[in-house]
Parts: C-alpha cells; sequence; structure tokens
C-alpha cells in the first residue's frame, strides 16, 4: 500500500481548508490530481503547478509510499 503525502501551498492551503493530508493506494500523479479534483472541485478552477519530491513535474510520473506531492499555485518574484 502506498501512502503519499499531498502538500497545498498559498492561496490553495487557504481555499482547502488545510496544507497537507494523505492518499493511500495511489500509483500515479494523474491519479493523485484527478482524485483530489474530485474531492475538491474547486481545484479545477485553479492554476497550480506539480512538485514530487521538491522537484517541478510535467508529466505522469509514478508514486511510491513516503513521497511527497506538492501543489503550488502561481507566484510572483520580484
Amino acid at each position: 500500500m502506498s501512502i503519499i503525502k499531498v502538500l497545498f501551498f498559498g492561496q490553495l492551503g487557504e481555499q482547502m481548508g488545510s496544507s497537507s493530508l494523505e492518499m493511500n493506494d495511489v500509483q500515479t500523479t494523474d491519479e493523485i490530481i484527478e482524485l483530489l479534483k474530485n474531492k475538491y472541485p474547486i481545484l479545477r478552477t485553479h492554476t497550480y503547478q506539480i512538485a514530487l519530491d521538491k522537484e517541478i513535474i510535467n508529466e505522469n510520473t509514478p508514486v511510491t509510499t513516503g513521497q511527497v506531492l506538492a501543489l503550488l499555485p502561481p507566484y510572483a518574484g520580484g
């Protein structure tokens, strides 16, 4: 059984009412995102990047127990 920690940063965490959760029995990042969108429809309307173990990913990636997936909202720097 794979257990993945999911982190929500910035406005995502505020709007979700939590900064993290754990997901069980997931195999890929696409599966995680689809499950999250079904449980939290607000994610369908937001723009965010996905990081797996602190690295931005742009494609479906297999996950294993202990990994951390983060949803990162857009940010501005100066």
